[in-house]
């Protein structure tokens, strides 16, 4: 959990929305879910083609954050040369249906 939310109360932490809320709280969580939503599986270089404003050192803490909270999976394969692929899980693949309301709202309210 992000330090600036750790000291929450309980009561607080065990709420629904408190616990769905820590996902959006990085800058870029959101940023590499949506990227890897339309693929099953992708590369470190192809998720960073996507989002090209993102460090390679923040974009690979971002995705050892969301491994953390169970929103992407890893695979690496010791081949030659070497690779590893991301991909979302089911619990991040049920955000889809969030991602669509937020383009609605979006094109509805920020024009």
């Amino acid at each position: 959990m992000n330090k600036k939310i750790k000291n929450v109360p309980n009561d607080i932490k065990d709420c629904p929305i408190f616990k769905a809320m820590v996902i959006f709280n990085s800058k870029w969580n959101m940023w590499v879910i949506y990227a890897l939503e339309d693929e099953k599986t992708m590369r470190f270089g192809e998720i960073k083609k996507r989002i090209p404003d993102i460090s390679n050192n923040i974009l690979s803490s971002t995705l050892k954050g969301l491994e953390k909270l169970g929103l992407i999976t890893k695979k690496q394969y010791n081949e030659v040369p070497p690779h590893t692929e991301y991909s979302l899980t089911k619990k991040a693949i049920a955000l889809k249906p969030i991602f669509k309301e937020m383009w609605k709202w979006g094109e509805k309210y920020n024009k």
